[in-house]
């Protein structure tokens, strides 16, 4: 199926597949789903699913750890949170905003986790940006989210939340850009349509966590980090790691909304990123790929620092917030480097 796009819009090449698992590597799986089971009005539930997976040297694969959560946004608060595995700290999260301030609450909350940088604790990171983006469902569904007896659409509420608080927070956001400057000039965003998914698992059955299809007017984050030594330099750590957001329609077309490759090269003693690079594949606005050089402002840093670096260092139009979200998972590394063999 082809979808025609208009000349705005940014790229449009998502990957197709993953790459197969290298002997002594360990992957990490995690997606999020991103729904609204009672309707566009109802409460946003975020459906969070994880998994470590070892690769010994003969191929054989083991999971090492997995983690599943559920987080219920009502009006903009978590009013229910459950996890696998349960952690008492999760009781100090509930009644919070699901923005701003949620990061902070979660290191006070779940240390331990934090430390481990844990599936867990990356599944409760991303509750902030999955609840925020849960918005694109509603503003590409358009007049169909509206809620019933003419009360403000949530399309339209976002819409004002991004004319007011989003103006400049990204490169795609960019007082001069496509999408700023259709809403100044046209009062909606522009028409946001992104290519077709291709399926993620491949014959591998172990390249995936299990998760199933993703229903009419949801959407998904699905992240991977492959870490292993470097076959010519064991004292390197290589990484590959990938990011997408999707959408499925209300005519059940699955698209893809943000894309992104990540490499890097860490050394293995220090911990130092000695190399880091973005490659986009899906973008909705032609501004977006000029974020992705500021990936390579990672290098000197220790992935042990990468959370709180990007968080105080990466922000407005030289960078982008999907791919913020995506290079804060390198500091993941940490805990998969030391499940590596030898």
């Amino acid at each position: 199926m082809s979808v025609a796009l208009d000349p705005p819009h940014g790229l449009h090449d998502p990957g197709h597949g993953t790459p197969p698992r290298a002997p002594g590597s360990v992957r990490r799986t995690a997606t999020t789903e991103i729904v609204r089971p009672e309707g566009a009005a109802g409460p946003l539930h975020l459906l969070g699913a994880a998994r470590d997976l070892g690769t010994a040297p003969d191929g054989t694969a083991s999971v090492l750890r997995t983690a599943e959560t559920t987080a219920v946004v009502v009006g903009g608060r978590v009013e229910e949170l459950r996890t696998a595995p349960a952690h008492p700290g999760t009781a100090d999260l509930l009644g919070l905003r699901a923005a701003s301030g949620w990061r902070t609450a979660l290191d006070a909350a779940l240390p331990d986790e934090r430390a481990a940088r844990s599936p867990l604790f990356l599944l409760l990171d991303d509750v902030p940006v999955t609840s925020l983006i849960s918005g694109y469902a509603l503003m590409i569904e358009g007049p169909s989210a509206a809620p019933a007896g003419g009360a403000t659409s949530p399309a339209g509420a976002a819409l004002s939340a991004a004319l007011g608080a989003s103006a400049g927070i990204c490169s795609g956001w960019r007082e001069d850009g496509t999408m700023m400057v259709h809403i100044r000039s046209r009062g909606s965003l522009p028409p946001m349509q992104g290519p077709v998914a291709p399926e993620l698992r491949t014959a591998d059955a172990d390249g995936w966590h299990a998760f199933g299809p993703l229903p009419p007017g949801a959407m998904r984050r699905h992240r991977r980090l492959d870490v292993a030594a470097d076959p010519a330099d064991p004292a390197v750590l290589v990484v590959d790691a990938m990011f997408r957001d999707s959408h499925t329609s209300l005519a059940g077309t699955e698209t893809v909304l943000h894309e992104y490759d990540v490499r890097a090269r860490v050394d293995r003693a220090t911990g130092t990123v000695l190399a880091a690079q973005a490659l986009p594949r899906v973008l909705p606005w032609q501004e977006c790929p000029a974020a992705a050089a500021s990936a390579g402002r990672l290098a000197g840093t220790a992935v042990a620092d990468l959370r709180a670096r990007v968080r105080a260092e990466f922000g407005g139009t030289s960078t982008c917030t999907h791919l913020t979200d995506a290079l804060r998972e390198l500091e993941d590394v940490v805990a998969l480097a030391a499940d590596l063999p030898g």
